[in-house]
């Protein structure tokens, strides 16, 4: 390395070596000038070879002294500073994370989504009109209308209506211009004449209804049964009866195919086939079937056996 005083030193003693440029000589003087360029060449040359000795010198001067590092040097200053080795539990312990991080991965990797999916909301397309009928179970009913809410959350609004079957055109074509979908709680009818009634009402509404949507109708089971009281999953609740054109049939419907039910049960059919085989019935016995015939046929008189059977 050369300071910046000895590097203009050595600049400015170049300068000061530098032959003129010699004039131009006539073919007489043709020799002189041959032997003045030999004379250039070689002044150049031995400049040249001072200027390396001095330079050479000056670096063995800055390196006397100063100990070259080595690989070795290196290793002995790191093993010096060394940490201790982990214990085992610190080792297991490692492990078992690397274990965990490593599960959790290909964990992730299964329930992965694209982006794509939880940003952007699921197109529902044509709007919808979901009809659920009345007649279903109310237990049910109310799980479906939650379930709908839940998957298309938004999407569709709920519209009771008790007058004219549960349609109500104006308020259909409402939450169509909204831009969603319908969920309706419609009677449909359990007779020739209320369901006929129900199915030009809806034919003539969804006409007029703009966009014309996908309708989906959803009604109850005729053979649904009435539930002994401690099956919340069976039976209608009174204000959805009270809401649809047939609620005798279906209450009475709903009592033949509990009662039905019940007569199936294997238990009962034992006691009744018991019952059956005794040959003179217990006071008891002949009460409790004289009450069960009053209450079957409220309308009826009970008379008797004495006053209407001739001894």
């Amino acid at each position: 390395t050369v300071g910046a005083a000895e590097a203009q030193f050595i600049i400015e003693r170049d300068a000061s070596m530098k032959t003129p440029t010699p004039p131009i000589l006539s073919e007489a003087e043709a020799p002189i000038k041959m032997s003045y360029q030999t004379v250039r060449k070689d002044s150049a040359k031995a400049h040249f070879l001072r200027t390396k000795e001095d330079l050479e010198a000056r670096i063995i001067l800055f390196l006397v002294g100063f100990k070259v590092p080595r690989i070795e040097d290196f290793c002995d200053h790191a093993s010096n500073n060394t940490y201790e080795l982990p214990s085992p539990d610190e080792t297991r312990k490692d492990e078992i994370e690397d274990e965990k991080m490593a599960h959790e991965e290909k964990e992730n990797q299964k329930y992965f989504f694209p982006f794509d999916l939880w940003t952007k909301e699921t197109p529902i397309g044509r709007p919808r009109l979901l009809c659920l009928s009345r007649d279903v179970p109310t237990h049910q009913l109310k799980s479906i209308i939650s379930q709908v809410h839940n998957d298309f959350d938004g999407s569709f609004v709920q519209i009771n209506v008790h007058k004219d079957f549960g349609i109500d055109a104006v308020s259909f074509q409402n939450v169509l211009d909204s831009g969603q979908s319908i969920l309706a709680c419609v009677d449909i009818g359990i007779g020739e004449f209320s369901r006929s009634s129900f199915l030009h009402a809806f034919a003539i509404a969804k006409k007029s209804l703009d966009p014309t949507p996908l309708c989906i109708c959803l009604i109850g089971n005729n053979a649904n049964r009435k539930g002994n009281g401690q099956e919340i999953e069976f039976g209608i609740e009174d204000n959805y009866l009270d809401a649809t054109s047939d609620k005798k049939m279906k209450v009475n419907l709903q009592i033949v195919h509990q009662i039905t039910n019940e007569l199936q049960n294997q238990h009962v059919q034992n006691e009744m086939k018991k019952l059956g085989s005794i040959d003179q019935p217990q006071k008891v016995q002949i009460l409790v079937m004289e009450a069960v015939i009053v209450l079957i046929n409220p309308h009826s008189i009970f008379r008797h056996p004495n006053k209407v059977v001739a001894s």
